[in-house]
């Protein structure tokens, strides 16, 4: 009913409009006009005798757990493809052309994964300043990072979280909790809308 957009009583004994033929499954991909989930199923139908006169059976697969398998799993293998044609690139790099091979990297993560910037920053042991670092802006953006020393100690929420070497994963900024707010405030200034921060240790 989600997927037709019809009551059973509305589709019982009516075509439904489905370019179908006998035995042949088809797939079909639904939008629900409630809450735009998207549902993807499989439906195929079989002419079949009921109550001794020609019918004809339809089933419907719902493929939507699947398919979001499917999609994670194609992700994920070709998110370990790019690091691994980054991580084999940097071995044999100089110092010298050691940024610009940051930035190629940079570029090529933010490119994949359709963002807007990315950045990578160099703490210091204590986690209580960030120095240096290289930022790759996606076409349309301003490289925002301007170099040298940023004090980090008013940060405590995502300081924590770093030093338990958690990833951060924030789809909503302005949705952050007031245990976060140096945090929101901080990234709404700077015009972010979400942002992931993961850690990279050395040794």
């Amino acid at each position: 009913e989600i997927a037709f957009e019809r009551s059973l009583n509305e589709m019982v004994g009516k075509p439904l409009g489905l370019p179908m033929q006998a035995g042949k499954p088809i797939e079909l991909t639904f939008r629900s006009p409630e809450s735009g989930e998207v549902f993807y199923t499989e439906i195929q139908n079989n002419p079949i005798k009921w109550e001794g006169k020609p019918a004809v059976l339809v089933v419907l697969h719902d493929l939507t757990s699947l398919k979001v398998a499917e999609k994670a799993l194609h992700y994920q293998q070709s998110m370990a493809d790019v690091v691994r044609r980054l991580s084999h690139r940097f071995p044999s790099v100089s110092l010298k052309n050691l940024p610009e091979e940051i930035e190629n990297a940079l570029e090529a993560l933010g490119q994949f994964m359709v963002l807007d910037r990315c950045y990578l920053r160099l703490f210091s042991a204590d986690l209580s300043s960030v120095e240096n670092g290289y930022e790759w802006a996606g076409p349309g953006y301003a490289r925002s990072y301007q170099g040298g020393t940023a004090s980090l100690s008013h940060l405590a929420w995502s300081l924590e979280k770093l030093k338990n070497k958690d990833v951060i994963t924030i789809s909503q900024i302005s949705t952050l909790s007031s245990e976060a707010a140096a945090e929101r405030e901080l990234w709404e200034h700077q015009g972010l809308k979400s942002i992931a921060l993961a850690p990279l240790l050395i040794g």
